[in-house]
This record gives structure tokens, sequence and C-alpha cells, in this order.
């Protein structure tokens, strides 16, 4: 197998998720829109080569787990979901870089979002 690349990336761009998230108690009164991005890497090509899905990370699975995280657990902060999703990714096997990214939909009046950023290297 002849490689032209050292890792491939994977990523889910833009998944717009409704929540109850939030610290104060006005809050806890809505639901707000979250936007969620994840970047992972993984050093295994084989998939490119042998166009099977058993060769690469399934990010089908990865978008299902985040679901499931954000349907079964409250939270108050973005950074307390992202570690939750950060840690779910990381626990993938292949994996040898992960980057969660959680946007927080209109906070403020004027500005479009607050986020947060959690990235974990694996050895």
């Amino acid at each position: 197998m002849q490689v032209f690349f050292k890792k491939v990336i994977i990523k889910i761009k833009n998944l717009e998720i409704e929540c109850n998230i939030g610290v104060y108690d006005w809050e806890k009164t809505f639901n707000r829109k979250l936007i969620i991005n994840i970047e992972v890497e993984t050093l295994n090509e084989k998939s490119c080569v042998s166009d099977d899905l058993k060769d690469t990370l399934d990010y089908d699975i990865i978008y299902k787990n985040i679901k499931q995280i954000v349907a079964t657990k409250k939270y108050n902060l973005i950074e307390c979901l992202a570690k939750d999703i950060l840690e779910m990714i990381c626990s993938q096997d292949l994996i040898s870089f992960a980057r969660v990214e959680i946007d927080k939909i209109k906070v403020f009046e004027d500005v479009y979002s607050c986020a947060v950023i959690l990235e974990k290297k694996l050895d």
C-alpha cells in the first residue's frame, strides 16, 4: 500500500443541537441551540485503500454518541459537555488527536456565540 499522507482527519461540522444548558435559573427555563464541531485525527490510512468502513473511524457512532450524551445529562457549563464528548471520542480505536468545539448561540444579544474548545493528543 503506497501512502501519500501521514494522517487522516475526520470532521463533523456544525452539528446543531438544542439542549437545556446554563448556570443561571433563567437559563434553565428554555432550550438553547449549541453548535458542535469535531475534528479527529487517525494515523490509519488503510480505509483510503480498502474503501471499507471497518478500516476507519465511523463518524455515525460519534454522532449518535453525542446525541445520547446531550439527551441523558443536564449541564451547567459547555466546558463539562465538551469534556464528556472528548472523552467519548478518545475512547474510540484509531484516534491520535481529537478536538471538540462547542458554541453556545446568542448568549448575548449582540454576540453570535460564546465557545469553548478542548483538545487531546493521544500517544
